[in-house]
């Protein structure tokens, strides 16, 4: 969804047609491809059970049925329909835009994921419906989303995450495939004109900038040239894959392991599409440069450090609830399953203590090592300081503790930004307490949008003089973000100072101990302090100056507070109703978090 409205203004479609000519379009219909043998991508494959039935496919939260039935074009939770016939350069997007409609179900729709879902169905239960099912799916995608026709055509990303789940059934469902001529030539076609598409249009911007759409275009190109191991463009396709790869981890990851769109959410997107390239290399004999893995390694490690003692992670940042393979949607957004995956490629576990929750996934991969040294172990009690990325994690044997300060992300463009500088997430024994309010919608209302990342949605201290600031002039930027300062950082705690453009300087202490957590806001002048709470935390005394919630008490200094109902957003397109405490204060307030 980067920089979506300015990709399909009418400057880029011109360009989009100027690339649809530079590749030729009749000819490739031309080409012969029931010569082109289809390639298993890993061997001995077994994939983690889904927790749907292979009959449907959740969208957001919405059950869509795995049947002939299905509205490729349509956003089912908002019963709106969207182009599904024009050429894709033609379609204007905007004026479907605000409506109260989605575009990234449809998108998500036609993402494949239902593949996932009925291989775990064939592979751990023998399921030989499944392939039959898949074939009839597939079969039906490709009837009514013709070559260069309709929104599923629109976003290169799309077509990058699509071919790689298609790709994916392929090597799953093999021999059936192969036994079956004419889906075999079909499967062919699909993805040869999915890997010229991705080809000729990467989605590289302005001076190079490249984003997690970028790594998705690749990782589908690199998919897309495995599974066609025999065709005539494989090696160029190949090259240009991998070497696009090893561009984006220097460009998009720094030396501490965070994805530049200072987001966790896409940090663990981008994080499983380079870790499936990787894993899909080693399978196939290829390898990425030493470089690569060490700052694959060092993602991993970042992860490790921000999940919860039950592998949950905060939202910080936006969150659309993307993926490049769909093994079941939980509520709480949980990256164990990542962790997972660097056990398969480095061959050893960053956290022993922590459940994944796709233990008993194999790819058959070789044991080859891929590090020189299986070092960086990440132990429940842990302190660590990310000071470029502007991140600063506490955890123990009982919380789980982020406090964020970031800069704006991106390059400086913020796309997927929110205003959260100073905000904190907090996770007792594993469950979510204090929490990032998440991310609605990006296109379907406009209002939403900027509400769910605006200073108002965090566990900030916010003044009057906040709300005059547009702190996101468009759905896509970010701007005018708060200045950091005066950062001093200890083993049990942080400080800093943040000035925004009236020069109204904050401050925040935060500080840390086996059993309390303590939060200091001192700020001139009259100003309210938020903490989100997770729609678990319900409060079992009305004791206006000890909160108690369970696991966790809250103690305020002042007697001025209110507790109000707001919209959580676990996911994308999906709220569930939670409370987050208001306390006005004048000059200072001092919070104490007490753990049980």
């Amino acid at each position: 969804m980067d920089n979506l409205f300015h990709r399909i203004g009418g400057k880029f479609r011109t360009v989009l047609g100027r690339y649809a000519r530079m590749y030729k379009i009749q000819k490739l219909k031309k080409v012969g491809l029931s010569t082109v043998s289809l390639t298993r991508l890993f061997t001995g494959i077994s994939l983690p059970l889904t927790r749907l039935p292979s009959s449907q496919q959740r969208i957001f939260g919405f059950d869509v049925p795995l049947d002939e039935s299905i509205h490729w074009h349509k956003d089912y939770i908002n019963e709106y329909e969207f182009p599904g016939g024009e050429y894709f350069t033609q379609i204007d997007l905007d004026v479907h835009f605000n409506r109260g409609a989605d575009i990234k179900f449809p998108w998500e729709l036609s993402r494949l994921y239902f593949t996932s879902t009925l291989a775990s169905d064939y592979v751990n239960n023998g399921c030989q419906d499944s392939f039959e099912r898949w074939k009839v799916l597939i079969i039906d995608w490709d009837v009514k989303n013709p070559y260069l026709h309709g929104i599923n055509w629109i976003s290169p990303m799309e077509v990058g995450i699509r071919v790689s789940n298609l790709a994916l059934g392929v090597s799953v469902f093999f021999e059936a495939i192969n036994r079956d001529s004419d889906f075999h030539f079909r499967c062919s076609r699909m993805i040869e004109e999915h890997a010229y598409y991705l080809s000729a249009l990467p989605e590289v911007f302005k001076k190079g900038h490249s984003t997690n759409h970028t790594v998705a275009n690749m990782t589908g190109l690199l998919f897309a040239a495995t599974a066609l191991s025999k065709h005539p463009e494989t090696s160029k396709w190949r090259s240009q894959a991998m070497e696009g790869l090893e561009e984006y981890m220097r460009y998009q990851v720094n030396d501490e392991g965070v994805h530049f769109e200072k987001s966790i959410p896409y940090h663990g997107l981008v994080l499983e599409f380079f870790s499936w390239c990787a894993l899909l290399c080693r399978s196939n004999g290829l390898r990425f440069s030493s470089e690569y893995y060490s700052r694959l390694h060092s993602m991993f490690l970042y992860t490790a450090a921000y999940v919860d003692a039950k592998g949950n992670s905060p939202l910080l940042g936006d969150n659309d609830s993307g993926c490049l393979f769909y093994f079941g949607q939980t509520e709480v957004p949980n990256h164990s399953g990542l962790l997972k995956l660097h056990e398969l490629i480095f061959e050893f576990d960053l956290c022993p203590w922590l459940k994944k929750s796709t233990e008993g996934m194999g790819l058959g991969i070789n044991s080859k090592q891929l590090t020189e040294k299986n070092t960086g172990k990440v132990s429940l009690k842990y302190e660590k300081r990310y000071f470029e990325s502007g991140i600063f994690i506490w955890r123990t044997e009982t919380i789980s503790l982020l406090a964020a300060i970031q800069k704006i992300g991106m390059g400086g463009q913020g796309g997927h930004n929110h205003m959260d500088v100073g905000s904190i997430t907090l996770s007792i024994h594993g469950n979510p307490c204090i929490v990032d309010a998440g991310t609605y919608t990006y296109t379907a209302n406009y209002e939403e949008r900027n509400l769910y990342r605006s200073i108002n949605m965090h566990n900030v201290a916010v003044t009057s003089r906040d709300s005059q600031i547009d702190y996101f002039p468009s759905l896509w930027a970010a701007k005018m973000f708060p200045n950091v300062d005066h950062v001093e950082c200890y083993s049990d705690g942080l400080t800093f100072r943040t000035s925004n453009i009236f020069n109204e300087f904050k401050f925040r202490d935060i500080r840390v101990t086996p059993d309390t957590l303590r939060i200091t806001d001192k700020i001139s002048g009259d100003f309210e302090t938020r903490f989100h709470l997770h729609p678990d935390c319900k409060p079992s005394s009305d004791d206006i100056r000890a909160l108690d919630f369970g696991d966790f008490q809250i103690q305020l200094s002042v007697r001025n507070f209110r507790m109000e109902e707001y919209d959580y957003c676990p996911h994308y397109l999906k709220k569930r109703k939670a409370l987050r405490i208001v306390v006005s204060a004048t000059n200072e307030l001092t919070t104490h978090i007490i753990f049980k």
